[in-house]
């Protein structure tokens, strides 16, 4: 069964039996912090998008989504079959890649090697690939997410909607209220609450083991 947003923040209270506004006004807080907990520890497939796009033709930069975390896949295709039959990037450190270039080899042609760029002022905003593409091939870009963080009050349905509120509600709940804890200095109940966390996280990493299991097996039958 999901949770939404303001029933989670009406369970936190319920839970700490605390209604002034100090502590009100910490709860988003806590959701956001719970949420990243949970997205450093979980190993659920929830938290895996999938873009594509084209990379432009003599060009060693590649725009990352807004909320990218982590890549799990990057390759591209050919022209005529763009996400058949793909080539996957190697990730590299980033001098390692402008080394790569200098040594003498192809500055443009098929992409071989990316890496984070850390000469930008946001080193997580875009990739830095080599060669440069000699063509505007059509990749794929696997990547774990950031959690949301909303703002108190500001469009609450990105918790609704997110894959942790849908299936996971006790766990959502869990991290929320250790922070709540925290905050309260109640170290009786954070023993107790991060057991409860821990076995409510085991199960969810079990259930997506087993996922995985289960999807390499039907493509072996395949």
């Amino acid at each position: 069964m999901a949770i939404t947003y303001d029933q989670l923040v009406t369970q936190i209270q319920s839970y700490a039996q605390k209604n002034d506004a100090p502590f009100i006004s910490m709860i988003p807080y806590f959701i956001n912090m719970g949420m990243e907990r949970i997205y450093r520890e979980a190993e659920d497939m929830g938290i895996e998008k999938t873009v594509t796009g084209i990379f432009a033709a003599g060009s060693n930069l590649v725009q990352k989504p807004p909320n990218w975390n982590q890549t799990v896949s990057f390759g591209y295709g050919t022209p005529k079959s763009p996400l058949t039959n793909m080539t996957i990037l190697f990730e590299r450190p980033y001098e390692f890649c402008t080394a790569w270039m200098s040594s003498g080899a192809v500055v443009q042609g098929p992409p071989l090697f990316y890496a984070n760029n850390p000469s930008e002022i946001n080193p997580y905003s875009r990739f830095f690939i080599v060669p440069a593409p000699d063509q505007g091939y059509q990749y794929q870009l696997i990547y774990l997410t950031l959690p949301p963080y909303v703002p108190p009050g500001q469009n609450d349905s990105a918790f609704n909607n997110n894959w942790v509120f849908q299936r996971a509600p006790s766990l959502i709940f869990y991290a929320s209220y250790l922070e709540a804890l925290a905050f309260m200095a109640n170290p009786e109940q954070l023993a107790v609450f991060e057991k409860l966390y821990a076995r409510a996280l085991n199960d969810l990493n079990r259930q997506s083991r087993q996922r995985l299991v289960d999807r390499t097996a039907d493509v072996e039958k395949e």
